[in-house]
């Protein structure tokens, strides 16, 4: 596991890492938030139930995951974006995008600093 500097780690979270998991710096987790790496194997695989099927996955900085957020093995988050409280995130997601939902999907890009409304 790779943390980068300023990660915020908030109550309750759960980071299971069989193989990999890299946080870029100022990576913020919500309460509750659960990172795998790892799944279970749900096919018949003999006298073994242990089989577990695992990829990396990859949080890059300025990244904010919300309350109660599940990031699935093999996911990759962008630079700058925020993941809804209570997605359920598989997949590859690029820089600067409010990802959210069940399972979770890109809902807009965000705006920079110098485009906010005020």
């Amino acid at each position: 596991m790779t943390w980068g500097d300023d990660v915020f780690v908030n109550v309750g979270a759960y980071l299971s890492v069989f193989e990999s998991l890299w946080l870029g710096d100022r990576v913020r987790l919500g309460e509750r938030v659960s990172i795998h790496d790892e799944d279970h194997a749900f096919e018949p695989v003999g006298g073994d139930r242990e089989v577990y099927r695992t990829s990396p996955v990859v949080i890059e900085d300025d990244v904010w995951i919300g309350a109660g957020a599940i990031i699935l093995r093999g996911s990759h988050i962008g630079a700058g974006s925020v993941v809804a409280a209570g997605a359920v995130v598989k997949g590859l997601f690029g820089a600067g995008q409010l990802i959210a939902g069940v399972p979770a999907r890109v809902v807009r890009p965000l705006k920079g600093l110098d485009q906010r409304d005020d």
